[in-house]
């Protein structure tokens, strides 16, 4: 355990006993409190689709607003995979228009936009497309030979979906409990456990 008398992390006003305090916090909520997951064969289709629109606008983004902007794309009806699929344009138009309205956001009670509302509608629409012209989504997890290989082969095809968000996906769904998903912050920690090398920060978070 770390002592509450060492010194502050570097570049901010945290000792480290407050730091270990708030992932114990974090861990006890998610052994104890935090609600059980279906499996991911138990999830209709459209769950399983949304679970990956909101990776896909999750990336780099509060997650907040993520959560936010996809739950108003579903109630605006905007992410049936097969509607992207018959007008793509259009699609990215109105997915695009929807994302750029100001939202409220709960964190700071603040309006506040999406950030990257083109290029997203762009990913969202195209991963339905790479996908659901040929197979469903639950039918790819189904072929995968593990959470290793779906996780590149997600990685590969969705757009805007690196390892981490990957990853991601494939936890929030119960595909697998044995990928870790490592950002910028959980690389900090471990750096500051002496866990790994600084170095690794200079690396992009999605190759992990």
């Amino acid at each position: 355990m770390i002592s509450s008398n060492e010194s502050n992390l570097k570049g901010c006003h945290v000792t480290r006993w407050e730091v270990e305090k708030a992932v114990t916090s974090v861990c006890n909520y998610l052994q104890n409190d935090g609600l059980p997951l279906k499996k991911w064969r138990e999830l209709p289709e459209h769950q399983l689709w949304y679970e990956l629109v909101a990776c896909i606008l999750g990336s780099r983004v509060n997650y907040e607003i993520a959560k936010s902007s996809t739950g108003r794309l579903v109630q605006k009806g905007l992410i049936n995979p097969y509607d992207l699929i018959r007008d793509p344009q259009k699609s990215k138009k109105a997915i695009s228009l929807e994302l750029s309205k100001p939202i409220f956001s709960k964190g700071n009670g603040k309006l506040v936009k999406y950030p990257f509302s083109r290029v997203r509608a762009h990913y969202v629409v195209e991963t339905a497309i790479k996908i659901y012209e040929s197979t469903t989504l639950k039918q790819m997890l189904e072929n995968f030979c593990g959470e290793s290989e779906a996780r590149d082969k997600l990685s590969q095809l969705c757009l805007g979906v690196g390892y981490k968000q990957a990853s991601l996906f494939l936890r929030n769904i119960s595909y697998s409990d044995e990928l870790a998903i490592l950002d910028v912050h959980v690389l900090r920690y471990m750096i500051y456990l002496n866990l790994i090398e600084e170095a690794l920060l200079q690396k992009s978070t999605d190759g992990f």
